[in-house]
This record gives C-alpha cells, structure tokens and sequence, in this order.
C-alpha cells in the first residue's frame, strides 16, 4: 500500500522540480538578456521579389547600412531597457535599389501586434508620412529618387523602429 504513494509523491516531486528549474532557467536568461537588449530583441528582413533581402539579425548592425534600428523600449523581468533614440540624421544610411512600385515585404522573426510604416521624401527626409497598406503589402513609390521609411513596431514585449533607406530607380544596381 505505501509503495504506490511513496511512488506517486516521487513522481509529483519530481514534476515541481522540472517545472521550478524551467521557471528559474526562463528568468536567468531573462535577467542576462536585459544586460545586453539587442540580442534579444527580434530581427527584421526587408525584401522585395526583385531584389536579394537586406537583413538586420541579432542586433549586429553595420556602419552604413540601407536598414538601421532607431530605437527600441524592451520590457525584461529587471525592467524596461531602451535604445539610443537615433534620429536619421544620425544614421549612415546606404540605400537599396528598388524598382518603381516594387512590393517592399516586412518580416520580423516574432509576432508583430502593430505596424506602422512611414515615408520622407529623400535620403535623410525629415516630414515622415504615414502610408496606409489596407492588405499590409507596402510598395515603392511609381516615381524615382530617394525615399526613407520609417517603420514602427509593437510587440507583446515592447516597441521597436527601423530607418529603412530607399532609392527607387528604373533598373536595379
């Protein structure tokens, strides 16, 4: 008789010991995390179905680049970590050739809850407009030159924004 319940407080033992170690293994990378944010923090690729992806992964962002995190405000179990506030003239924007009303496609590595997505006319444009994506398919703009976009995201864990540097141009580079 006591054999089975010896046996079954083992077992449940043994269940909260797995799930307190899973608990405190989450909260340690958490907590590791929140030293260095921009590891954790989710990567976005741009790409368009006429031109290769430009990606932005892990936080590694080059000098001059066509795709450059501005900020982010990242919630962590220590509290809330914030990025540098770059505005674009900030930025070392290289810019990627797209084709006029090309789809430019935007994919983050986790689930976006909102979208936001802007343009400037110009390579460092200041006046940023809101374009409206009804189906959430962004396309360049019909007319060549130079456009930056500024797209906003909110995630579950916070918010994060991208200068994207575009020049729309009738044949690739």
């Amino acid at each position: 008789m006591k054999s089975p319940k010896i046996f079954l407080k083992k077992v449940l033992i043994g269940i909260l010991a797995i799930f307190i170690a899973a608990i405190t293994s989450m909260a340690i990378k958490d907590v590791v995390d929140s030293y260095n944010p921009e590891t954790s923090l989710p990567t976005l690729t741009i790409s368009s179905t006429y031109v290769p992806p430009i990606v932005n992964s892990g936080g590694t962002q080059l000098l001059q680049s066509s795709l450059v995190r501005a900020n982010y405000s990242w919630k962590f179990i220590t509290g809330v970590k914030r990025g540098q506030g770059l505005s674009v003239t900030d930025c070392a924007l290289k810019t990627e050739t797209f084709l006029p009303e090309a789809p430019i496609i935007i994919d983050f590595s986790i689930p976006v809850q909102a979208i936001k997505v802007s343009r400037a006319n110009g390579m460092y444009g200041s006046d940023f407009v809101e374009i409206k994506a009804p189906d959430d398919i962004y396309y360049a703009p019909a007319q060549a030159g130079d456009y930056c976009y500024l797209i906003e995201a909110t995630f579950s864990r916070g918010e994060i924004s991208y200068y994207l540097s575009v020049n729309v141009s009738e044949k690739l580079a």
